[in-house]
């Protein structure tokens, strides 16, 4: 049972005989793959908290867009809401780097962190003895 008809509309559209159309649908179709396999790798090589921030700045990126190319009029919430997430965001950035600096720079200091899947120099083989 449909409720409305836009399937019915959109599977009669002349749009599926136009290359353009194709041609449209295949970018979609890559670039939303992509973004799915790049927020995977982001998760695998970091931490499932980067990977949100990251999916929170990207949209920030195309909140900001939106309002510069569409011309969109913000309310003063919004603005002040826009404000505190690019800002989380950067910070979050920052300290990030802070770390990752602190790690490479001193990696025998007591402050730096070891990986949850290290093997502590043992082989999966010996581990299975």
């Amino acid at each position: 049972l449909e409720v409305s008809q836009e399937r019915a509309q959109a599977l009669a559209s002349q749009a599926w005989q136009d290359p353009v159309f194709w041609l449209l649908l295949f970018c979609s179709t890559v670039a939303g793959s992509s973004l799915g396999f790049a927020q995977t790798l982001c998760t695998k090589h970091s931490s499932a908290l980067t990977t949100t921030v990251v999916g929170q700045m990207k949209m920030l990126l195309s909140t900001y867009l939106g309002i510069v190319l569409f011309g969109t009029r913000l309310a003063p919430l919004q603005a002040f809401g826009l404000a505190i997430n690019t800002a989380g965001g950067c910070l979050f950035a920052y300290y990030k780097h802070l770390e990752s600096s602190r790690t490479v720079a001193d990696p025998f200091s007591s402050s730096s962190s070891i990986p949850a899947n290290s093997t502590s120099g043992k082989s999966k083989q010996e581990k299975k003895k």
